[in-house]
């Protein structure tokens, strides 16, 4: 398994923006993991085939994603509440791995490296770079996974989905059909399909 450049300065923001907005959004579903684009043969394929579907909850997913950076965006409280929870599942990853910090710092520099070592054409030293950042990753994300697993966390991830998803409303009053639709998919694509 390869991991992009982009992947190591991504996945290290990503450790530390571990917001409910990410929450509430369900994960694709662990069996279906095919990206589906215009130029792909599944793209049109029939609605209800496991493409058809993971394109719909590619599409679904996505615009909820939008609705929600629009409501924080637009909300100052939103955002400010949003800033608190980042630094409360921080704090909380830092109590449960003292070394997070060091860790994230570490990914940024071998991010640096992994560049280094890709304009030099150092394939041997880019996977060395490439296999400890995701040994970091590994750990960091348990951290996070603990974090957010804690009740004082889930309360605060719990009240900031509720006014989220409340703004979220006010803007597309579809939205609670659009995370009805989103569920109802994530059900059928980790069943493994129709039927």
């Amino acid at each position: 398994m390869t991991l992009e450049l982009s992947d190591i300065r991504g996945r290290s923001a990503m450790i530390l923006v571990a917001t409910a907005m990410s929450l509430l959004l369900l994960a694709p579903p662990a069996q279906s993991q095919t990206r589906l684009g215009p130029e792909s043969p599944g793209a049109s394929a029939d609605p209800n085939s496991p493409e058809g579907l993971m394109a719909e909850y590619q599409q679904v997913q996505e615009r909820l994603g939008r609705l929600q950076v629009q409501a924080i965006q637009e909300s100052a409280e939103l955002e400010a509440r949003r800033t608190e929870l980042d630094g409360l599942v921080t704090a909380a990853m830092n109590e449960i791995n003292p070394e997070s910090d060091a860790q994230i710092e570490r990914l940024s520099v071998l991010s640096d490296e992994a560049m280094a070592a890709q304009e030099a054409q150092d394939s041997a030293r880019l996977q060395e770079i490439m296999t400890e950042a995701m040994a970091i990753r590994s750990e960091l994300e348990a951290a996070q996974t603990a974090a957010v697993g804690r009740d004082d966390v889930q309360m605060e991830i719990q009240s900031f989905e509720e006014d989220l998803m409340a703004r979220v409303v006010e803007i597309d009053p579809d939205a609670p059909g659009l995370l009805a639709r989103l569920e109802e998919l994530t059900e059928v694509l980790s069943s493994g399909g129709p039927g």
